[in-house]
């Protein structure tokens, strides 16, 4: 019966090979859609969840209030954090700090500018990393240990054992030889845990000055409690903690106007491990964040294609069939009961379903490539041997292949044969259920359209907006040279050494890029707290990203109060000092910073965008300033 059945619709798909085609063709291309969207989505929900520990593993969170009213949330932490905690509070099983460096790293003739993560040796008995080669126990607790990667293993010692091999790792504090003392296997992609190399913290270029210094923000704080810890007890101890070591900064900082007068204006909790990534409450983050509505936004769109393909799919079903209405009856004539006919319809419906599966996930895996690029994942269909995304595809195709089928067999099945072959039977156009779908169908699709032909307009908008400055053909260097007469000099050299290259067309350099960071300092004026955002530039930065000057001029490198006390401003801080034009030759007077104090404006750009298009343009101020140090060279080309 089954080979009959087979035959049947193998025979019924060869001859009507458009409609197949549009059928098969057009259901594969929806469940690839959605197949590709599913794991995005499983991707984002997922993350951290693989950690065994991750019931008990939370990030440690700050919470400051400030006098207008706002609560800034950073998972940002001071150094000595971590060893006060440990100290402190006994409920910690374990603890590690991760403040990530950039580095220039050798091996041999063999140099690359590399991002190293520096942490605590608790790490590998908090974190499930896998280790190829090496002992986890032992990781790191020497000082000039160095952990990288499979990839980075490959790339550095090609195929042999890289353990016990010398890397070379120059950072602005030193220059130094690190054994390997382990590989292991890239972290999951949806791990908020993602290094290419572990070092030791106290190699960190910032952890001399900073070690001891509960001012600075220097990177994340992860605590492991002990089992049967809850998190409401833990925090419970954490306001003693907070006034015990904060509470001169607290004290000073409400003086000087920055935070709330109340009681407990910083607060310390802590963050589940499952929701680091997605927790869009927090400010500021050292770890990469998803947000949740696109996930939400990308299921549905998956959904809608999916609906798309599948009413599409089940009304070319019903089309078809009406041609098969005498096949129903002569089969009846010939002594086929009910329940035959609507197996063999189900079949059919299955059978094709099964194909534009097999033909979707090969189309999944040949738009992949295509897909990271898009969505900066590495996804992979492994994920479909997990129970529940593979029973979610089956019972797609069992909904698919029933809808597609029943309708039909039901309404065919129930006419006497006499009504079917003299076609009398009409099954189609005029079916009210028929032009629901198609209706259905259309409203869907035009929906889609339109949405496409909004994003097309937010991208264009995207590409072609005026940022206030030209991006096009700079490129950014991370300079590695020590002090900040090391960095200048650095420059110079490196501007006299290119200067007779016709494809160089300018050099400059700043202590950050604003793809690489940013400092933000916040002073007193008047009884008024105001924040502004600082870059160190020199004279050829302006002219290098092409930022106009709307009054005053531009830095000269041999005037002294150019570097001692000249600052360049844009609109948005004037419109903060409440400073009317012309501003050139105002003054910062009344400020309680050192730094602040006595600035003399010679220059205002307009505004531009060094921030997300997402934010309003922030106050920034440039200045020339020889404290400062210069982090990234920019060479336009």
């Amino acid at each position: 019966m089954f080979k009959n059945y087979l035959k049947v619709a193998l025979r019924n798909l060869a001859r009507h090979k458009l409609s197949t085609f549009i059928n098969i063709f057009g259901l594969s291309l929806g469940l690839a859609c959605g197949i590709m969207i599913m794991l995005f989505v499983q991707s984002e929900l997922s993350f951290d969840t693989f950690n065994s520990r991750k019931d008990n593993l939370y990030r440690v969170v700050t919470a400051r209030k400030q006098v207008q009213g706002e609560t800034d949330l950073s998972a940002y932490q001071p150094m000595p954090l971590v060893p006060a905690l440990r100290t402190e509070l006994p409920e910690i099983r374990h603890a590690a700090r991760f403040s990530t460096g950039g580095t220039i790293i050798s091996s041999g003739e063999r140099a690359f500018t590399e991002t190293v993560m520096f942490t605590d040796p608790d790490v590998f008995k908090m974190f499930d990393v896998t280790f190829l080669a090496g002992n986890p126990e032992t990781a790191l607790l020497n000082p000039n240990e160095i952990i990288l990667t499979r990839p980075m293993a490959e790339k550095y010692f090609g195929e042999t054992n890289p353990l016990g091999s010398v890397l070379r790792m120059r950072t602005r504090a030193s220059d130094e030889n690190y054994v390997v003392a382990g590989v292991t296997e890239p972290m999951p992609g949806n791990s908020s845990l993602q290094f290419d190399f572990l070092a030791n913290l106290t190699k960190h270029s910032m952890y001399g000055r900073g070690k001891d210094r509960w001012t600075s923000s220097n990177g994340s704080a992860f605590v492991l409690l002990e089992p049967g810890t809850s998190q409401r007890q833990f925090e419970e101890k954490l306001p003693a903690f907070v006034n015990k070591y904060y509470g001169e900064m607290i004290k000073r900082n409400q003086e000087s106007g920055y935070l709330a007068k109340e009681e407990n204006p910083v607060r310390i909790s802590l963050q589940p491990l499952t929701d680091v990534h997605l927790d869009q409450t927090i400010g500021s983050s050292p770890e990469d964040r998803g947000n949740p509505a696109y996930s939400y936004i990308l299921a549905g769109i998956g959904l809608l294609v999916l609906s798309i393909a599948c009413i599409n799919f089940v009304t070319l079903a019903i089309g078809r069939s009406a041609q098969r209405a005498r096949e129903v009856g002569m089969r009846k004539v010939l002594g086929a009961v009910r329940s035959q006919i609507v197996s063999q319809y189900w079949g059919e419906a299955m059978f094709v379903c099964c194909v534009s599966l097999a033909l979707g996930l090969v189309m999944v895996e040949l738009f992949l490539p295509t897909f990271h690029q898009l969505s900066g994942k590495q996804l992979s269909l492994h994920v479909l041997a997990d129970g529940s995304a593979a029973a979610g595809i089956v019972i797609l195709l069992l909904v698919v292949g029933v809808a597609a089928g029943s309708y039909p067999a039901l309404y065919l099945s129930r006419f006497q044969p006499v009504e079917t072959l003299k076609g009398k039977l009409k099954l189609g156009g005029n079916n009210i259920f028929t032009k629901v779908l198609i209706v259905f169908q259309f409203g869907l699709s035009i929906f889609l359209v339109c949405g496409a032909l909004i994003l097309d307009k937010q991208i264009h908008f995207l590409i072609t907006k005026n940022l206030g400055f030209n991006v096009e053909q700079v490129v950014v260097l991370p300079m590695l040279g020590g002090d900040r007469d090391g960095t200048e000099a650095l420059v110079e050299r490196f501007r006299v050494r290119v200067q007779e290259n016709p494809d160089i067309l300018n050099v400059s350099a700043t202590n950050g890029a604003f793809t690489h960071g940013y400092d933000v300092n916040g002073f007193q004026l008047n009884g008024e707290h105001k924040t502004t955002f600082v870059y160190r530039i020199d004279e050829r930065y302006l002219e290098t990203l092409n930022i106009p000057l709307k009054e005053g001029r531009n830095f000269q490198k041999e005037r002294v109060d150019d570097r001692e006390r000249g600052i360049i401003v844009n609109e948005a801080f004037l419109r903060m000092m409440g400073w009317t034009e012309p501003a050139v030759g105002k003054r910062l007077t009344g400020t309680d910073s050192k730094m602040m104090e006595n600035l003399e404006v010679v220059g205002v750009v307009k505004d531009f965008h060094f921030t997300s298009l997402r934010d309003q343009i922030r106050p920034a101020l440039l200045f020339m300033n020889p404290e400062w140090n210069l982090d990234d060279l920019l060479i336009r080309i």
